[in-house]
């Protein structure tokens, strides 16, 4: 069971923030406020009040010029909120067949909202499928 899947969101941070978050990492580091704002199509006011929030909470930490860079505990949940995407758009896309951009923006809408329970479930099977994945593919050498 993969407890970081399910356990990627602290009860205060809400989904919004998760986006802010899982963009600074993606981005950095360290982000810039404008590359933040291009990366989630946002005004820079929006993005300059999540990074407010996020240095509030201890995850990010706002330097000169823009820049924003993760914490060590940012940089931990951040890991784990990009971890649960990348499961889901693999859910999406090996299991469902859709399309990349589809996978990408369904796993967006969904990351958000799944339980513990789901989120635990749907990593084992991911986890399982790619197991049984490379298997199939080493016996067939």
């Amino acid at each position: 069971m993969d407890s970081d899947f399910h356990a990627a969101r602290p009860k205060r941070l809400t989904p919004s923030l998760e986006d802010y978050l899982e963009a600074v990492f993606d981005l950095g580091p360290p982000a810039r406020v404008s590359s933040i704002a291009d990366y989630l199509e946002v005004a820079k006011a929006s993005v300059t009040q999540a990074v407010r929030r996020l240095v509030e909470k201890g995850l990010a930490e706002s330097a000169r010029y823009g820049r924003v860079s993760l914490t060590a505990k940012g940089r931990a949940l951040a890991r784990k909120v990009r971890r649960r995407h990348d499961t889901l758009v693999t859910f999406l896309e090996d299991v469902l067949g859709v399309s990349h951009a589809t996978a990408e923006r369904d796993a967006c809408a969904l990351e958000h909202g799944l339980s513990a329970e789901t989120a635990s479930r749907l990593s084992e099977y991911v986890a399982s499928s790619k197991n049984k994945s490379r298997r199939k593919k080493r016996n067939r050498k």
